[in-house]
């Protein structure tokens, strides 16, 4: 693989300032072939020692490795940083993570039904679940199932994380939930 990397040369992409202006400055390994094309590429505003220089405000990834990915390998990771995404806060009532854990459900069930029961009480926001009737739990899932369009699989264990809670954490008797039809 390094063979082919030195074959097809190197890009590293910086932020960086040229003559006043925000650009990005296009590193390259002394390369022909990208050479010639920062010099014919008409985005470039100069060529200045084994670096080219693009404005920002003209600069767009995906045409520019378009056009270089082929002649050479472009680390662009100085240049665009990926935010890792904020921890989501759930509000979960007492007992239900607790006992999640004491059953010893999986890591993975124990995200899901998080999730989906912290959704559950946003839903019903400003209402005591506990008395909440069947029909309200039915009426919650038909709008997910009409309007968000969740998936078979995703209605299945919404359905699961909600009976959590009202037979497992409640101590409630186990009941079929009227209009909820379970999916195939």
């Amino acid at each position: 693989m390094d063979k082919i990397l030195k074959q097809r040369g190197s890009i590293v992409l910086h932020k960086d300032r040229y003559n006043g202006e925000e650009c990005i400055r296009v590193d390259y390994a002394d390369c022909q072939a990208i050479t010639l094309l920062l010099a014919q590429d008409t985005d470039v505003a100069a060529v200045v020692d084994g670096s080219g220089y693009i404005p920002a405000t003209v600069f767009r990834l995906p045409a520019f490795y378009d056009r270089y990915s082929p002649h050479a390998y472009i680390d662009y990771s100085r240049v665009y940083v990926r935010h890792p995404k904020p921890k989501r806060e759930y509000v979960l009532p007492k007992g239900y993570l607790e006992l999640l854990e004491q059953k010893r459900y999986s890591p993975s069930t124990v995200k899901t039904y998080k999730a989906y029961f912290s959704d559950f009480m946003e839903y019903h926001k400003g209402r005591n679940i506990d008395r909440l009737k069947v029909a309200d739990i039915n009426r919650y899932i038909l709008y997910l199932v009409n309007e968000k369009k969740i998936s078979v699989s995703q209605q299945n264990m919404r359905i699961n994380a909600i009976k959590f809670y009202y037979e497992q954490v409640r101590g409630g008797k186990r009941q079929y939930y009227g209009g909820i039809t379970r999916a195939k």
